[in-house]
């Protein structure tokens, strides 16, 4: 019984060894962006790409669901359609709205 427990015990310390062997072994140096304001401006870019992402999808979305109402003449679905559409669009362009009505980013 005690022989068993210690060999488990072995077990779990030589895979916590290897572990952190692993650990040090692959990992990496990172060094620190020297000029910060242009860390912002890559973050700021890398937002906006998941925005524009997340718009584009609205839009076939909303394509979608225009699609699917001129089969049926169904005139609330198209209109929701629409909307959705036009939400994408607003998202896929937010930036460049944002810069036409004067918010620095």
């Amino acid at each position: 019984m005690k022989n068993k427990k210690m060999n488990i015990t072995r077990k779990a310390i030589a895979v916590m060894a290897i572990v952190f062997i692993l650990l040090g072994i692959l990992s990496v140096v990172a060094f620190a962006e020297t000029d910060p304001e242009a860390a912002l401006k890559k973050t700021d870019e890398l937002m906006f790409s998941f925005v524009r992402l997340i718009g584009v999808a609205v839009c076939i979305w909303g394509i979608v669901e225009i699609a699917k109402s001129i089969p049926s003449h169904d005139g609330g679905t198209r209109v929701i359609g629409f909307s959705t559409f036009g939400a994408g669009l607003l998202i896929v362009f937010a930036k460049e709205i944002l810069t036409w009505i004067g918010v620095s980013l």
